[in-house]
C-alpha cells in the first residue's frame, strides 16, 4: 500500500486559506480482525488489536499530506498499575508520528526517530503519574524540504540540532480497564494537544510552524522506543476505530519518487525494488524502459525481475496521478554472476616425484566464476594449464623443489597453495605413510596397529614417542602394547629408508577401562515443551559396553534413537506427558529414567524450542559468554572489549586477534533435510574491504563442512553453506554494511524449499536455489564468533551482539519481529521462568473503607492471579493482580494469593489483614474554674464514639496559639465526659485538648479550650473605726497554697 511520506510541521502557503470546518477522513480502520495498515507483531481479539508487551504496532502510511487534522482511536484495558516495570519509571506508549523519508521500517529509535524532522510520541509516564508527549518539528527551509532523509544532526555538544521542540508533562486521567476511551491527537494552526474523551491531558502547545508531513507515518499501539520507554508496557490493552482526519480538503499534488533504486542484481536471483512516490491522488506506476521480463505492480510500485545474464541494464520508472508533471526515475542495474565468491583450493598435492617420470597434479578449487591458474614459484620446465589447473613436469634430477600455485577469479582474496616436491631416482623414493592408526584402546587388552608405507627401499620403523611398554617391529611396522591404565597417550612413528625426508605419523590413543559396568543415566531431561515445536532430549549414560536405548512409557509420536539416545517428539496438544527411558547393555541392572513433560501453547515473546544457542554477549568482564537458552558457554583466549550493544551490551572485536568459541553439541549436526538459521546484530566501521570477516561460523580446520554468516568482498551480508561432500552455495545481500551503524543479519537454509536466504534489517535481500545431497555434521567442531577458529584468521572488526543459531528456517515475519525488537532494545525472546511475587501487601485497613493491593510477580510468560484464601467479597483481577475488598466487620482476615504461568513452581503469598474502626474525636470541650473549688479547672466534653477504651487529656501553658508543647495530663475511662484538674498554678493561662483511643487507633484531637486559673486572696485581719463622722476600714492579706477553708 503506497502512502505519502511522513510529517514535518512545514508551512504550506498554498493551504493557508483552507476552511478548517471541513473534515476529510483519510484513513478509517475499525481494527476488527484485520487492518488497513501493516501489523507488526501483536494479535487481534474479538474486541480489536492487542499489541502485547513491547514495540508491536500497526503501521499506517498516509497517502496525503495533512496540514491540520487529528489521529483518533479508542482504547480499553489500560491500567497505570499494570505497567510492567520493576523500577517504576516505565512508559506505556500509545502512538508515534514521524516523517518517514529515507527511513527503513521499523524505524529505529536512536538512529531515526529520536532525531526525526517530526517526532510526536504520546505515552503515560509512570514516575510522573501523568500523560506525557515529546514533540519536535523542522522549519520549512529548502534544506529540510528537499532532504532525502528526514533526520536532524547533532551539534558540537552532542545535542540534537533540531529547529523546535517541547516535551511538557501533562495531567492524569483515570481510566477503568473495563471501559473504552477515545484519544485524539490533534494539530491545528500550529497548536498541538492530546485529549481523552474530550478532556485535554497534554498541551495545548503552540509552535512556530504548521504541521504538514511529507511522508506521514503513524505507529499505533506503541511508539518507536527503547527498553521500557515509549513502547507498550500493559499486556491487555486493546485498540479499535483508528481514524486519520484532515481539517479541510486535501490538496492534489504531483508525484515525487522518494526511494533510491537498487542497482545490483545477480543472475538467476530475483531482483526486487519497491518504488515509493508521494502525491495526491495516490500515483500509479509503469516502466517506460526496462529489460525483457521485468514487471512493475502498477498499484504498489514493486519491480521484479530475474536476470538471465550478466551485464548493465537501463530502467526508467514513471509515477503518475493526473497531476503534472509525472515523476520519473532512471537508473542502471549491474547484473553479476550468481553466487560469486573467491577461490578456495580444495585439492592436496602429491609431494613425491621420480627422475625422468611425469609428475602431475590437478589443482581443484571451489570458486565462482572459475579461476585462472598460474605458478608463482616453480622448478624449471613445470607448466600449469591456466583453465584447468593441471600441473605437469618431468624432473631431471633428485632434490627438493618448491612450488606455489595461484588461483584468481577477480574476487578477493586470490587462493594460493605452497608445497615441496621431493624428487627421487627412478628406483628409490622416500617413505609415505598410507595407513590410519586406531585411536582407542582398553586397559588390559592388546592394542595393535600395522603401520604401512609406500617406499623404495622398504623403510625401517621406530617409535620416537610412545607410552611405556609399547613396541614396534622395525621391519613390519606392527605396533603392540597392552595398556595398564586409562588416559590419553601420544605416539609418533618414524619410517626411514635413507631417502629424505623420513616419514612420521603422530596420533593419540585414548584408553578406557576394560571392566564392564551397568549403565547409569547421567543427563537431565528437559521437562517443558510447546505445541507444534520439536522437543529433543539427548540421553547420556556411563557404562561399558555402550547401551541400547528404548522408551517404555511415552506419548504418541515420540521416538528414540537406540544407539545415540536422542529423543524427538512434536507435541500436538497441551498437557502433562509421562516418559520412561531405558538403557541396557547386558549388565544388570538396566538404567531407567522417568520424568514428565509439561506441554504449553507457545507464548508470544518466548524463546522457540528450535533455538539451539543464544549468546546475548552482555558480559562486561571476563572471558566466558553465557548461552542464554542452553549450556554451551563460549570462551575466549583473546577476549573482545565489552561495549554498548544494540540490545544492552555487546562485544567489540579488534579485527586482528579477538574471537569466541563454543564447543560442539549434537544439535549443530544438521541432517540433509534439516533447516537452520544463523542470526546476529553487527556494527562494522566504515572501511575498505581487506578480506572476509566471520560473524558466526561452524568450520573445522580440515574437511568440507563450512557454514558461515560473514562479510564478503562486496561488504554485504553473506551466508555460505558447504556440506560434508563439499557442495557449496552462497547468497549475498545488496546493502553495503560498512557504515558504522547497527544492522540485523540473518542467514537461512530452508530445506523444505531448497533455498538459501539472507535478510538485512528485517528485509529479504537475497535468495538462491540449492541442491545438497549430504548433511552438515562434524564429530568435534563447535561454533566460532568473530573469527575462523580452525585456522585463526578472518577476524571481524566491529561489534557483535545477540548471536543465535536455530534448527529451523525462521520465516520473514519472525525475522522482522527480531529486527523490530532489537530496534526497541529488546532481545529475540525470553526464556520461560516460574513466577516470583515481588510486591509487599498492605496488612491493615479501616472498617468500611476500600482495601487494595496490587500484586506484582516476575516470570515469563506473564502470570495470572487468583485467590486461594480470602474473606467474603474480596476479588482479584486475574490479569493485573489488583486485589479489591470492602471490609464489613473488624477483625483479622487471612489471605493467600497465587500467581501461575504454567511454569512450575507456582508462587503463593499468605498474609493477614487487620480491619479496624476509626474512633470519632470528642468535641465541645470547655474549661472553667471549678464551682466547687475555684482553684481547680473543670473540663467537660461530648463523647462522639462508642468504641473507645478511654480518653487522654493533654495540657500546655499559654493560649491555643502558643508554641508551648502539649503534655499528657491524665487519662479517664470510656464514656467519662468530665475531668477536674487539681494541679494548676495560680494566675496561669492553660490550654487543654482531649482525644479518644482504643487498641487499634486514636481519634483526632478535640477542640482546644483555654482558662486562666484563680487569683488567691485571704484576709488575715480586718478593722473598722469611726472618727469625725467617717468609717475607716483597715485589713491585711496572706497567700496560702491549696486553701480549702
Amino acid at each position: 500500500m503506497k502512502k505519502v511520506v511522513l510529517f514535518m510541521c512545514f508551512i504550506l502557503v498554498s493551504l493557508a486559506a483552507v476552511n478548517f470546518a471541513q473534515e476529510t477522513v483519510i484513513i478509517n480502520d475499525p481494527l476488527q480482525g484485520n487492518t488497513l495498515g501493516t501489523k507488526v507483531g501483536g494479535s487481534f481479539s474479538s474486541e480489536g488489536y492487542k499489541p502485547g508487551i513491547g514495540a508491536n504496532h500497526i503501521l499506517y502510511d498516509s497517502p496525503v499530506q495533512v496540514v491540520n487534522g487529528y489521529a483518533e482511536f479508542e482504547i480499553k484495558g489500560f491500567s497505570r498499575s499494570a505497567i510492567q516495570d520493576a523500577e517504576g519509571d516505565a512508559d506505556n506508549g500509545f502512538i508515534g508520528l514521524y516523517d518517514g523519508r529515507g527511513i527503513n521500517e521499523p524505524i529505529p529509535y536512536f538512529d531515526d526517530f529520536k532525531t526525526n524532522f517530526f517526532r510526536w510520541n504520546f505515552h503515560y509516564r509512570q514516575n510522573r503519574a501523568a500523560y506525557k508527549a515529546v514533540l519536535q518539528c523542522a522549519a520549512p527551509t529548502p534544506e529540510r524540504l528537499n532532504a532525502t532523509k528526514a533526520v536532524f544532526g547533532y551539534d558540537e555538544n552532542g545535542l540534537i540540532d533540531k529547529d523546535w521542540g517541547e516535551e511538557p508533562t501533562g495531567t492524569d486521567y483515570f481510566t477503568d480497564v473495563n471501559n473504552w476511551y477515545k484519544i485524539r491527537v490533534e494539530w491545528n494552526n500550529k497548536t498541538f494537544q492530546v485529549m481523552i474523551n474530550g478532556t485535554t491531558v497534554w498541551g495545548p502547545v503552540h509552535g512556530p510552524y504548521d504541521y504538514a508531513p511529507i511522508d506521514f507515518k503513524i505507529w499505533l499501539g506503541s511508539a518507536p522506543g527503547h527498553t521500557d520507554k515509549y513502547v507498550n508496557s500493559v499486556p491487555n490493552i486493546v485498540y479499535r476505530n483508528f481514524k486519520l482526519v484532515s481539517y479541510g480538503a486535501v490538496q492534489n499534488t504531483a508525484p515525487n519518487i522518494i526511494t533510491s533504486a537498487i542497482t545490483n542484481a545477480t543472475v538467476g536471483q530475483l531482483y526486487s525494488y519497491d518504488v515509493n512516490a508521494t502525491g495526491n491522488p495516490t500515483p500509479t506506476y509503469s516502466l517506460s524502459n526496462a529489460p525483457s521480463g521485468m514487471t512493475i505492480n502498477s498499484t504498489t510500485g514493486v519491480i521484479q525481475w530475474t536476470p538471465s545474464a550478466t551485464g548493465d541494464y537501463n530502467v526508467t520508472v514513471v509515477a503518475s496521478n493526473g497531476v503534472s508533471p509525472n515523476a520519473t526515475q532512471s537508473f542502471t542495474i549491474t547484473v553479476h554472476a550468481s553466487t560469486n565468491f573467491a577461490p578456495i583450493i580444495t585439492s592436496t598435492p602429491s609431494t613425491v616425484g621420480i627422475v625422468g617420470a611425469l609428475y602431475t597434479y590437478d589443482v581443484e578449487t571451489d570458486a565462482n566464476p572459475n579461476p585462472t591458474y598460474t605458478l608463482t614459484t616453480a622448478p624449471s620446465g613445470m607448466t600449469i594449464n591456466s583453465s584447468t589447473g593441471l600441473i605437469q613436469w618431468t624432473p631431471s634430477a633428485i632434490g627438493s623443489y618448491n612450488v606455489t600455485v595461484n588461483a584468481s577469479n577477480g574476487i578477493s582474496p586470490d587462493a594460493t597453495q605452497s608445497f615441496t616436491i621431493n624428487v627421487q631416482t627412478s628406483s628409490t623414493f622416500a617413505p609415505v605413510f598410507t595407513s590410519t592408526p586406531p585411536t582407542t584402546g582398553l586397559v588390559g587388552v592388546l592394542y595393535s596397529y600395522d603401520a604401512e608405507t609406500d617406499a623404495n627401499p622398504d623403510p625401517t620403523y621406530s617409535l620416537t614417542t610412545a607410552p611405556a611398554g609399547m613396541t614396534i617391529n622395525a621391519s613390519t611396522g606392527v605396533v603392540q602394547w597392552t595398556p595398564s591404565a586409562t588416559g590419553n597417550y601420544n605416539v609418533t612413528i618414524k619410517a626411514a629408508n635413507g631417502i629424505s625426508p623420513d616419514a612420521t605419523q603422530s596420533f593419540t590413543i585414548s584408553v578406557s577401562s576394560n571392566q564392564t559396568s551397568a549403565p547409569v543415566i547421567t543427563s537431565v531431561p528437559d521437562t517443558t515443551g510447546m505445541v507444534g515445536y520439536l522437543y529433543t532430549y539427548n540421553v547420556e549414560t556411563n557404562g561399558n559396553p555402550n547401551p541400547t536405548y528404548s522408551l517404555t512409557v511415552f506419548p504418541t509420536g515420540m521416538t528414540i534413537n537406540s544407539s545415540t539416545g536422542l529423543i524427538q517428539w512434536i507435541p500436538t496438544s497441551t498437557g502433562i506427558f509421562n516418559v520412561t527411558v531405558n538403557a541396557a547393555n547386558g549388565i544388570s541392572p538396566d538404567a531407567t529414567q522417568s520424568f514428565m513433560i509439561y506441554v504449553e501453547e507457545f507464548q508470544a515473546g518466548a524463546c522457540l524450542p528450535t533455538l539451539l544457542s543464544y549468546w546475548k554477549l552482555d558480559e562486561t568482564s571476563g572471558s566466558t559468554y553465557a548461552d542464554y537458552v542452553g549450556t554451551n558457554t563460549a570462551t575466549s583466549s583473546s577476549a573482545p572489549t565489552p561495549t554498548t550493544g544494540k540490545v544492552n551490551g555487546a562485544q567489540s572485536f579488534n579485527g586482528t586477534s579477538n574471537g569466541l568459541t563454543a564447543g560442539r553439541i549434537a544439535a549443530y549436526d544438521f541432517a540433509l533435510n534439516t533447516s537452520f538459521t544463523f542470526e546476529a546484530w553487527v556494527l562494522h566501521p566504515s572501511a575498505t574491504y581487506t578480506g572476509e570477516e566471520i560473524i558466526l561460523e561452524r568450520k573445522p580446520a580440515t574437511g568440507n563442512l563450512a557454514i558461515n554468516l560473514k562479510f564478503g568482498s562486496s561488504r554485504t551480508a553473506t551466508f555460505s553453506v558447504r556440506n560434508t561432500l563439499g557442495e557449496t552455495f552462497t547468497v549475498a545481500g545488496t546493502k553495503i554494511l560498512y557504515d558504522g551503524n547497527w544492522h540485523h543479519i540473518a542467514g537461512v537454509r530452508d530445506a523444505s524449499t531448497n533455498q538459501l536466504k539472507v535478510y538485512v534489517d528485517g528485509i529479504l535481500e537475497g535468495v538462491i536455489s540449492t541442491t545438497f545431497t549430504a548433511g552438515f555434521a562434524h564429530a568435534t567442531q563447535g561454533i566460532a564468533i568473530g573469527y575462523r577458529s580452525g585456522t585463526n584468521e578472518k577476524f571481524f572488526e566491529g561489534s557483535i551482539d545477540e548471536a543465535a543459531i536455530y534448527n529451523v528456517a525462521l520465516d520473514a515475519t519472525t525475522i522482522g519481529q527480531h529486527y523490530a525488537s532489537g530496534v526497541s532494545n529488546l532481545g529475540y525472546c525470553q526464556v520461560q521462568s516460574a513466577p516470583v511475587i515481588t510486591s509487599t501487601p498492605s496488612t491493615s485497613v479501616e472498617l468500611n473503607h476500600p482495601y487494595t493491593y496490587d500484586v506484582n510477580a516476575d516470570g515469563f510468560p506473564d502470570p495470572t492471579y487468583s485467590l486461594v484464601t480470602s474473606p467474603s467479597g474480596m476479588i482479584i483481577d486475574t490479569a493485573s493482580g489488583l486485589i479489591q475488598w470492602l471490609p464489613a466487620a473488624t477483625g483479622d482476615f487471612s489471605v493467600t494469593v497465587k500467581a501461575a504461568n504454567g511454569v512450575n513452581p507456582e508462587a503463593t503469598q499468605s498474609f493477614n489483614i487487620h480491619v479496624y474502626q476509626v474512633i470519632t474525636a470528642p468535641s465541645n470541650l470547655t474549661a472553667v474554674l471549678s464551682p466547687v473549688d475555684s482553684h481547680n479547672v473543670k473540663l467537660d466534653w461530648t463523647d462522639n464514639s462508642d468504641n473507645e477504651l478511654g480518653f487522654i487529656i493533654e495540657r500546655k501553658l499559654g493560649d491555643s496559639a502558643s508554641v508551648e508543647v502539649y503534655s499528657v495530663l491524665d487519662s479517664v475511662a470510656a464514656d467519662v465526659i468530665s475531668y477536674e484538674d487539681t494541679s494548676v498554678a495560680d494566675s496561669t493561662l492553660y490550654t487543654y485538648r482531649v482525644y479518644a483511643y482504643n487498641v487499634d487507633t486514636t481519634s483526632t484531637f478535640s477542640n482546644q479550650a483555654e482558662v486562666v486559673s484563680a487569683v488567691p486572696v485571704e484576709l488575715t485581719s480586718f478593722n473598722a473605726s469611726v472618727a469625725n463622722g467617717k468609717v475607716t476600714l483597715e485589713w491585711e492579706t496572706a497567700t496560702e497554697t491549696n486553701n480549702y477553708g
